[in-house]
């Protein structure tokens, strides 16, 4: 895992500034998952393993279930249909992404998703820069506290930069 080790110097004046500087890149290896969920998100490759350039995730969707309309502020998304087919709309337009199809939604484009099949489908979803991930642990945090209410979700998904239509 890499290190990050930061240096504060003084800038110009009274102001200072902090230099990061990032250990060497390292390749990553993440074996096959020994199982699948019976629904919901998997982290792959944590925000933290990559100095939070990038997280990856494999999500698996039940029939019917989806993600209503949103937006994220900050970072972009990466789909790879792994399994089944997943109704899409990204900026206004609809489409069918069904296994071995690739989506890339930008940053601030707002988009939803469903499994439109009869069986679960799923995508391996890779978000830039990381920190999905992080959203997604804290989010399990407060439910397994039992503090997951509605303007507890509300604040945590503010917090990552992700919008929903109409609130979460």
């Amino acid at each position: 895992m890499r290190q990050r080790r930061s240096l504060s110097l003084s800038g110009s004046g009274d102001r200072p500034f902090r230099v990061i500087m990032k250990s060497k890149p390292t390749s990553l290896f993440v074996p096959s998952l020994k199982s699948t969920s019976q629904g919901g998100t998997t982290v792959r490759i944590a925000s933290r393993q990559t100095d939070g350039a990038y997280c990856v995730c494999e999500m698996t969707t039940m029939p019917g279930d989806g993600v209503p309309l949103h937006v994220h502020d900050r970072d972009e998304e990466f789909y790879y249909i792994l399994e089944g087919a997943y109704e899409m709309q990204a900026g206004g337009e609809w489409f069918s992404a069904e296994t071995g199809s690739i989506v890339v939604i930008p940053r601030d484009v707002p988009h939803q998703f469903r499994n439109a099949g009869s069986v679960p489908a799923r995508a391996l979803m890779i978000f830039r820069p990381g920190g999905f991930d992080e959203l997604d642990a804290e989010m399990r945090e407060a439910a397994a506290a039992g503090k997951l209410d509605q303007k507890q979700r509300e604040a945590i998904f503010t917090k990552w930069g992700v919008h929903f239509e109409g609130g979460s």
